[in-house]
C-alpha cells in the first residue's frame, strides 16, 4: 500500500513539472512571436518618420530580449540572443538618430535579422 502511494506521489509530481514546462514554454514562444511582431512594426513606423512609435516598440523588444536571455538556458539559442541583442543596440542608435532616407534600408536590414533570428528561436522550442 506504501508503495502505491509514492508511486502515486511520484507520477502527481512528474505530470506537474511537466505541466509547468509545457506552460512556460507557450508562455517562451507567445514572447518570441510578439518579438518578431515588434521588429516589423519598427520598420514600418520609422519609414511614417514616427520616431516615437519605433522607439517605444524598441523599448518593448529589448526589454522581451532580456526576459529571452534570462529564460532560455540553451547555448546556441544563447548565442543567437547576443547577436540579436547586437542588432537591437544598432537598430536603438539609427532611431535615436532624426530621420533620414538612407537609414530606412539599415533599419529594415536590422529589423529582418531580428524577424529571423525569433522565428528560428520558434522552431527550436
Amino acid at each position: 500500500m506504501l508503495k502505491k502511494i509514492i508511486l502515486s506521489a511520484i507520477v502527481v509530481i512528474g505530470f506537474s513539472a511537466t505541466g509547468a514546462m509545457a506552460k512556460n514554454n507557450t508562455h517562451m514562444m507567445t514572447l518570441v512571436k510578439k518579438q518578431e511582431t515588434l521588429s516589423h512594426s519598427i520598420v514600418n513606423a520609422y519609414t511614417k518618420h514616427d520616431r516615437s512609435s519605433a522607439l517605444a516598440s524598441l523599448k518593448i523588444l529589448i526589454s522581451g530580449q532580456n526576459k529571452l536571455k534570462s529564460q532560455i538556458n540553451n547555448p546556441e539559442i544563447s548565442n543567437l540572443l547576443v547577436y540579436l541583442s547586437l542588432c537591437l543596440k544598432d537598430l536603438e542608435e539609427i532611431v535615436k538618430k532624426p530621420y533620414a532616407s538612407q537609414n530606412v534600408q539599415k533599419v529594415a536590414d536590422l529589423s529582418a535579422s531580428l524577424s529571423e533570428g525569433n522565428h528560428y528561436i520558434i522552431a527550436s522550442l
